[in-house]
Protein backbone atom coordinates (compact mmCIF):
# COMPACT_ATOMS: atom_id res chain seq x y z
CA UNK A 1 0.00 0.00 0.00
CA UNK A 2 2.98 2.42 1.30
CA UNK A 3 4.59 2.22 -2.34
CA UNK A 4 1.61 2.66 -4.35
CA UNK A 5 0.83 5.89 -1.96
CA UNK A 6 4.54 7.04 -2.67
CA UNK A 7 3.49 6.36 -6.15
CA UNK A 8 0.45 8.56 -6.53
CA UNK A 9 2.27 11.45 -4.70
CA UNK A 10 5.29 11.10 -6.98
CA UNK A 11 4.09 10.80 -10.22
CA UNK A 12 2.74 14.08 -10.50
CA UNK A 13 6.36 15.66 -9.08
CA UNK A 14 8.14 13.29 -11.97
CA UNK A 15 5.87 14.91 -15.02
CA UNK A 16 6.11 18.52 -13.67
CA UNK A 17 9.90 17.92 -13.65
CA UNK A 18 9.67 16.03 -17.20
CA UNK A 19 8.00 18.83 -18.75
CA UNK A 20 10.35 21.23 -17.83
CA UNK A 21 13.38 19.58 -19.13
CA UNK A 22 11.22 18.94 -22.46
CA UNK A 23 11.00 23.02 -22.23
CA UNK A 24 14.50 23.44 -22.01
CA UNK A 25 15.26 20.99 -24.60
CA UNK A 26 12.96 22.58 -27.15
CA UNK A 27 14.29 25.48 -27.36
CA UNK A 28 13.13 28.97 -28.27
CA UNK A 29 14.04 30.11 -31.98
CA UNK A 30 13.77 33.95 -30.77
CA UNK A 31 16.61 33.51 -28.39
CA UNK A 32 18.53 31.41 -30.62
CA UNK A 33 18.27 34.12 -33.48
CA UNK A 34 19.12 36.69 -31.09
CA UNK A 35 22.03 34.39 -30.18
CA UNK A 36 23.64 33.47 -33.78
CA UNK A 37 22.83 37.24 -34.51
CA UNK A 38 25.12 37.96 -31.62
CA UNK A 39 28.49 34.83 -31.96
CA UNK A 40 27.52 33.55 -34.93
CA UNK A 41 27.22 35.97 -38.09
CA UNK A 42 30.77 37.12 -37.74
CA UNK A 43 31.65 34.13 -39.57
CA UNK A 44 28.72 31.84 -40.92
CA UNK A 45 26.97 33.93 -43.43
CA UNK A 46 23.12 34.30 -43.18
CA UNK A 47 20.62 33.23 -45.54
CA UNK A 48 21.42 34.82 -49.08
CA UNK A 49 24.37 36.74 -48.32
CA UNK A 50 28.17 35.39 -49.31
CA UNK A 51 29.83 33.71 -46.87
CA UNK A 52 31.82 35.70 -44.53
CA UNK A 53 35.17 33.17 -43.82
CA UNK A 54 36.74 30.32 -45.89
CA UNK A 55 36.06 27.52 -43.68
CA UNK A 56 32.44 28.34 -41.94
CA UNK A 57 29.69 27.66 -43.85
CA UNK A 58 26.51 29.66 -44.59
CA UNK A 59 23.54 29.16 -42.01
CA UNK A 60 21.48 27.71 -44.70
CA UNK A 61 23.95 24.60 -44.83
CA UNK A 62 23.33 24.32 -41.51
CA UNK A 63 19.48 24.61 -41.19
CA UNK A 64 19.74 21.77 -43.96
CA UNK A 65 21.99 19.63 -41.86
CA UNK A 66 19.80 20.76 -38.38
CA UNK A 67 16.36 19.51 -40.52
CA UNK A 68 18.03 15.97 -41.34
CA UNK A 69 20.03 14.95 -38.54
CA UNK A 70 20.02 18.02 -36.06
CA UNK A 71 22.01 15.70 -33.29
CA UNK A 72 24.82 16.65 -35.51
CA UNK A 73 24.97 20.20 -35.00
CA UNK A 74 24.15 19.54 -31.69
CA UNK A 75 26.78 17.11 -31.02
CA UNK A 76 29.32 19.80 -33.01
CA UNK A 77 27.77 23.22 -30.73
CA UNK A 78 28.86 20.64 -27.42
CA UNK A 79 32.26 20.06 -28.76
CA UNK A 80 33.49 22.65 -31.03
CA UNK A 81 36.43 22.22 -33.17
CA UNK A 82 38.87 23.89 -35.27
CA UNK A 83 38.06 26.08 -37.10
CA UNK A 84 35.43 27.00 -34.64
CA UNK A 85 36.01 28.39 -31.67
CA UNK A 86 35.82 26.77 -28.66
CA UNK A 87 32.71 29.05 -26.98
CA UNK A 88 30.92 27.05 -24.29
CA UNK A 89 27.18 27.19 -24.48
CA UNK A 90 24.52 26.02 -22.36
CA UNK A 91 22.15 22.90 -23.25
CA UNK A 92 19.90 25.54 -23.18
CA UNK A 93 21.88 28.02 -25.56
CA UNK A 94 22.18 24.87 -27.73
CA UNK A 95 18.43 23.83 -28.00
CA UNK A 96 17.93 27.79 -29.10
CA UNK A 97 20.36 27.92 -31.87
CA UNK A 98 19.20 24.30 -32.96
CA UNK A 99 15.01 25.83 -32.80
CA UNK A 100 16.01 28.97 -34.72
CA UNK A 101 17.63 26.78 -37.76
CA UNK A 102 15.11 25.02 -38.05
CA UNK A 103 13.19 27.74 -38.77
CA UNK A 104 15.54 28.88 -41.73
CA UNK A 105 15.33 27.69 -45.74
CA UNK A 106 18.00 25.22 -46.47
CA UNK A 107 20.30 25.39 -49.12
CA UNK A 108 18.98 23.57 -52.14
CA UNK A 109 21.26 23.46 -55.33
CA UNK A 110 20.65 21.34 -58.45
CA UNK A 111 21.55 18.03 -58.60
CA UNK A 112 21.76 18.10 -62.50
CA UNK A 113 23.56 20.93 -63.14
CA UNK A 114 26.06 19.80 -60.24
CA UNK A 115 26.46 16.88 -61.65
CA UNK A 116 27.19 18.67 -64.97
CA UNK A 117 30.28 20.52 -63.27
CA UNK A 118 31.47 17.45 -61.04
CA UNK A 119 31.76 15.81 -65.06
CA UNK A 120 33.34 19.01 -66.19
CA UNK A 121 35.99 19.77 -63.74
CA UNK A 122 36.02 17.30 -60.99
CA UNK A 123 36.30 13.82 -63.50
CA UNK A 124 40.03 14.69 -64.40
CA UNK A 125 40.50 13.00 -60.28
CA UNK A 126 37.43 12.09 -59.06
CA UNK A 127 35.30 9.01 -60.29
CA UNK A 128 32.04 11.08 -60.83
CA UNK A 129 29.18 9.08 -62.61
CA UNK A 130 26.34 7.17 -60.11
CA UNK A 131 28.46 4.16 -58.80
CA UNK A 132 31.42 4.38 -60.77
CA UNK A 133 34.02 2.77 -57.69
CA UNK A 134 37.15 4.00 -59.44
CA UNK A 135 38.64 7.50 -60.23
CA UNK A 136 41.28 8.83 -62.78
CA UNK A 137 43.80 9.77 -59.46
CA UNK A 138 43.87 6.69 -57.27
CA UNK A 139 44.60 8.92 -54.46
CA UNK A 140 41.22 10.98 -55.03
CA UNK A 141 38.48 9.29 -54.11
CA UNK A 142 35.02 8.57 -56.36
CA UNK A 143 32.14 10.42 -55.78
CA UNK A 144 30.62 7.37 -54.56
CA UNK A 145 32.97 7.07 -52.12
CA UNK A 146 32.86 9.98 -50.73
CA UNK A 147 28.75 9.89 -50.66
CA UNK A 148 29.54 7.07 -48.51
CA UNK A 149 31.50 8.52 -46.07
CA UNK A 150 29.50 8.15 -42.49
CA UNK A 151 28.41 11.01 -41.27
CA UNK A 152 28.55 13.04 -44.32
CA UNK A 153 26.61 16.35 -44.14
CA UNK A 154 25.93 19.15 -46.78
CA UNK A 155 27.75 21.20 -44.09
CA UNK A 156 30.62 18.80 -44.23
CA UNK A 157 31.16 19.21 -48.19
CA UNK A 158 30.61 22.87 -48.07
CA UNK A 159 33.58 23.15 -45.74
CA UNK A 160 35.98 20.78 -47.50
CA UNK A 161 35.22 22.94 -50.56
CA UNK A 162 35.72 26.01 -49.40
CA UNK A 163 38.83 24.92 -47.36
CA UNK A 164 40.23 21.95 -49.85
CA UNK A 165 43.85 19.90 -48.80
CA UNK A 166 46.70 20.36 -50.05
CA UNK A 167 46.10 17.33 -52.70
CA UNK A 168 43.05 19.13 -54.19
CA UNK A 169 43.41 22.33 -55.83
CA UNK A 170 41.45 25.29 -54.97
CA UNK A 171 39.00 25.55 -57.98
CA UNK A 172 37.46 29.17 -56.53
CA UNK A 173 33.88 27.60 -56.89
CA UNK A 174 30.86 30.20 -56.65
CA UNK A 175 28.35 29.44 -53.75
CA UNK A 176 26.30 28.53 -56.12
CA UNK A 177 28.24 26.13 -57.82
CA UNK A 178 28.91 25.17 -54.11
CA UNK A 179 25.49 24.32 -53.91
CA UNK A 180 24.70 21.85 -57.19
CA UNK A 181 28.04 20.30 -56.16
CA UNK A 182 26.73 18.99 -52.46
CA UNK A 183 23.62 18.49 -53.83
CA UNK A 184 24.91 16.13 -56.32
CA UNK A 185 26.56 14.36 -53.52
CA UNK A 186 24.03 14.11 -51.21
CA UNK A 187 22.12 12.59 -54.09
CA UNK A 188 24.60 10.02 -54.24
CA UNK A 189 24.08 8.56 -50.80
CA UNK A 190 22.15 5.79 -49.94
CA UNK A 191 19.06 6.23 -48.56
Amino acid sequence: MRISQLTFLLLPTLLVAASAAYAVERGNSDAGRDLVNRSCISCHAASGTPTQTDAAPPLSFLARDNKQRSAFVRGWLMDPHPPMPGIMLSRQQISDIVAYLETLSVARGDVRQGEQFAKAVCSQCHGVAKGQARSPNRAAPSFSDIAASPGLTATAIRVWLQSPHPTMPNIGLSDEAKDNVVAYLLSLKAR
